[in-house]
């Protein structure tokens, strides 16, 4: 069986290559980009499934399934080469509509055999199957600080403008701009891009964003900026592990999305504060985090957080560490997210 991986990043596999043949350390490790790549490979070579990375002189004819990462431009050449031939196409839905606005057209999804996706909306669609970005569970880190040992509450996130309005990054910068104002000495902000100014609306000043002088200048100097983590998923993991609270801010309020944030946090050993998912209790006790929807405004959650003690503090550790150890994960185990794609390559190839 060939299988042709067709990556919404062109030069994905030449970066995971990379990274795996000098072992260098690089900063979009922090969220496991290389870790479902690896597992699908080595699933692939155990069930002697041959795995391909497009290129231009590849044949096109040899290969058996087609499996795309996000939706591709369907006015692209090549592509239109893909979609006229008669073999099986797989889409895997990674972002959500707020992000990427095609997934708002259902007509697309149409051009494919089969779609694996996170959203539980379209679970229940005929061709439709669950699936979520694979975490490495196996991350977890030792030598917690003790809870009066740990600073208070700490967020990483980069500063993005992609369809601002109509995402929660407008609630991660009033996060921000709250602690900065309020409280600095309680709060710790790391990611990519805080250290610059960037146009959001009208759409023409945003050529401004390319120009490093400019947004250096007007960048707003936010005290509680603490700076990049440009280490591995392990890195982020021991800085985040020092803080009794960490914000996990998703990019979107959807049913079924939750990225890896939360089960980093699980991880680190610290209490995750919640914003995201609608249904994020069918995937996760709610006793193991605190649910940013709960309190009226940050004032009436900065005064909780200050009022938990250490028994209420540890009783959602250890119901993240329940969480841990059972089965419940496992929606979201990377090896098995990949699996049911290659069980449905497997079926699929006998039927053919």
């Amino acid at each position: 069986m060939n299988v042709l991986f067709l990556h919404d990043e062109i030069d994905f596999y030449k970066r995971y290559l990379n990274y795996k043949n000098q072992n260098t350390k690089n900063s979009i490790a922090v969220n496991d980009s290389f870790l479902e790549i690896e597992e699908w490979i080595n699933q692939c070579k155990s069930n002697s499934i041959n795995v391909y990375f497009y290129t231009k002189n590849l044949d096109l004819k040899k290969i058996d399934f087609f499996i795309f990462e996000e939706l591709p431009n369907f006015d692209n050449f090549e592509i239109k080469n893909i979609f006229n031939l008669n073999k099986k196409k797989i889409l895997i839905q990674r972002e959500n509509q707020k992000i990427n606005k095609r997934y708002n057209n259902s007509d697309l999804f149409d051009k494919f055999d089969q779609i694996f996706t996170w959203d539980t909306k379209k679970l229940k669609k005929k061709n439709f199957q669950r699936f979520h970005k694979g975490i490495n569970f196996t991350n977890i880190v030792n030598n917690k600080p003790y809870f009066l040992n740990k600073k208070f509450a700490s967020m990483v996130a980069w500063n993005k403008i992609i369809n601002y309005y109509e995402t929660l990054y407008v609630e991660r910068q009033k996060i921000i701009k709250w602690f900065n104002d309020k409280c600095p000495i309680d709060f710790d902000l790391y990611g990519y891009g805080w250290n610059k100014f960037y146009f959001k609306k009208p759409k023409l000043l945003r050529v401004f964003n390319r120009i490093e002088f400019i947004t250096k200048i007007l960048s707003p100097k936010l005290e509680v900026y603490q700076g990049q983590i440009d280490g591995s998923l392990q890195d982020k993991l021991n800085i985040i592990k020092n803080y009794k609270f960490h914000f996990v801010i998703e990019n979107a309020s959807l049913n079924g999305w939750i990225t890896e944030k939360i089960f980093h946090a699980y991880l680190a050993g610290t209490v995750p504060i919640y914003l995201g998912a609608p249904d994020i209790n069918d995937f996760v006790p709610s006793n193991s985090y605190i649910n940013y929807m709960d309190f009226k405004d940050l004032d009436d959650l900065y005064k909780f957080l200050k009022n938990i003690d250490n028994l209420s503090y540890e009783s959602y550790l250890e119901s993240a560490r329940n969480y841990l150890e059972s089965d419940k994960k496992s929606a979201f185990e990377v090896h098995l997210n990949i699996g049911s794609i290659i069980n449905y390559l497997l079926q699929n190839f006998k039927n053919n």
